[in-house]
């Protein structure tokens, strides 16, 4: 309930909005766990592509054995450059792992279309099968189209 003021009485009224179905109730949680889920599926996949870098170092010692052991990339155009702090031009990721963009736009399509599918079973069908569609995409795994010769 809220009050809104009305200009044609001159006062203050109280309203009342529509009440919500718990199935709708359900229904607005599932997408909202689409949202999250697509969140926390899009990092490693980012990751996985080299367009993400891993997490930096967050003590000193971190840092040594990261150096240490190779895990980390420097751009070429940034090899030379002058800096108050040049571990800014470090890039934290293992470089075994090439960046491959295009390759990451197909995992993301795939993602989206993932989660638009998820987003129709919920919104057609009956909440328990929402969340069933839920599940299916919290254990999605990126799977690349297989090559045509």
């Amino acid at each position: 309930m809220s009050r809104i003021y009305d200009d044609e009485l001159d006062a203050f009224v109280e309203t009342t909005a529509p009440s919500r179905s718990d199935t709708e109730t359900s229904r607005r949680w599932l997408r909202d766990r689409v949202s999250q889920i697509g969140c926390d599926l899009f990092d490693p996949l980012a990751r996985q592509f080299g367009v993400k870098d891993d997490k930096s170092p967050r003590t000193f010692a971190d840092v040594l054995a990261r150096l240490t052991s190779g895990k980390f990339t420097i751009p070429e155009e940034k090899k030379n450059r002058e800096s108050y702090d040049p571990l800014n031009w470090v890039e934290w990721r293992d470089p075994s792992i090439k960046k491959d963009e295009a390759g990451f736009k197909l995992a993301e399509a795939a993602l989206e279309t993932a989660k638009v599918q998820t987003l129709d079973s919920i919104n057609v069908l009956d909440p328990e099968k929402g969340l069933s569609a839920i599940q299916a995409l919290q254990s999605w795994k990126y799977v690349a189209p297989a090559a045509t010769a």
